[in-house]
């Protein structure tokens, strides 16, 4: 398989709010696996919101010193996979908490279904591989994704054989049934003849995907989102249930979507609290 040489280098962003990280292109469309098919400039739609995205992209947040806990945590941002942003806030936020970050720009799938479960098997192998370099332990190394990013995350946790350790889903998108699923997301990954047969989309469906060697996952979700409805988060719970697999579920009353990145989302350290205590314990346990 062709591989892209690691181009590393160390960023320091002009503003004071993001910590020293590093930056590595894992591969572009000339050096995957696969190509999605586009070409030209990459291009921001919006304040950290990519399109047009034709190399993978990696930043990593390295854990405040003085929490460290030895946990990695691989993030995917959300975009419906129209866009895909950056997440250096949720970074930079799990990365105060003592975690390693590691936030991925993939490559939009343009209809080429392989390409982001593709981008997040090698950002995961990668990260993996840095383990005894920066100091966690390569056992407890994680996915986040938010919304189509969630959906992602999830993919690698069902679809993979290298699955993460645990998975840390917000507002996912889980299901390809229509009435349920996020149409953008599906229609983007599949294309629109493939999104629109059942006999194809229900293959996507990753709450049906799941089995004992599933790992470990945390969703939260808020009742009131409208753009992806949280049965997609219930959906996958259940499924962990059915088959006895460690998992947690919130759901708030409100906040509607989008809100990760958001200080001023109402249940902004509820959420935040709720994933970290579920990561220690879990971590504890692994250690026994």
């Amino acid at each position: 398989m062709k591989r892209f040489g690691l181009i590393l280098s160390m960023v320091l962003f002009a503003t004071a709010i993001f910590a020293q990280q590093r930056h590595l292109v894992l591969w572009d469309n000339e050096t995957a696996p696969h190509s999605n098919g586009l070409s030209g400039e990459e291009w921001e739609q919006s304040r950290g919101a990519w399109r047009n995205t034709t190399r993978t992209d990696m930043w990593i947040f390295e854990a405040n010193p003085e929490r460290k806990n030895g946990m990695a945590i691989v993030y995917f941002p959300g975009g419906g996979y129209y866009t895909v942003g950056t997440g250096f806030s949720v970074g930079k936020r799990f990365a105060d908490a003592g975690y390693t970050v590691a936030c991925v720009r993939y490559r939009l799938p343009n209809g080429h279904r392989e390409i982001p479960l593709e981008d997040a098997e090698e950002a995961l192998r990668v990260m993996r591989s840095m383990a005894d370099e920066m100091g966690f332990d390569s056992s407890l190394v994680g996915v986040m994704g938010t919304s189509a990013g969630g959906y992602l995350a999830a993919s690698l946790s069902v679809l993979s054989l290298s699955k993460p350790s645990f998975s840390i889903l917000v507002y996912p998108v889980i299901s390809s049934e229509k009435g349920i699923r996020h149409d953008g997301t599906i229609i983007n990954l599949l294309g629109e003849r493939d999104a629109d047969d059942p006999a194809v989309a229900g293959q996507f469906s990753l709450d049906k995907r799941v089995d004992e060697s599933t790992p470990p996952a945390i969703l939260i979700h808020c009742d009131d989102d409208k753009l992806v409805p949280p049965v997609n988060s219930t959906l996958y719970y259940n499924a962990l249930k059915h088959y006895g697999i460690e998992s947690s579920l919130h759901i708030f009353p409100s906040g509607g979507h989008g809100w990760s990145g958001r200080s001023d989302f109402e249940y902004y350290h509820e959420w935040f609290a709720a994933v970290d205590n579920w990561l220690r314990r879990f971590a504890d346990k692994k250690r026994r």
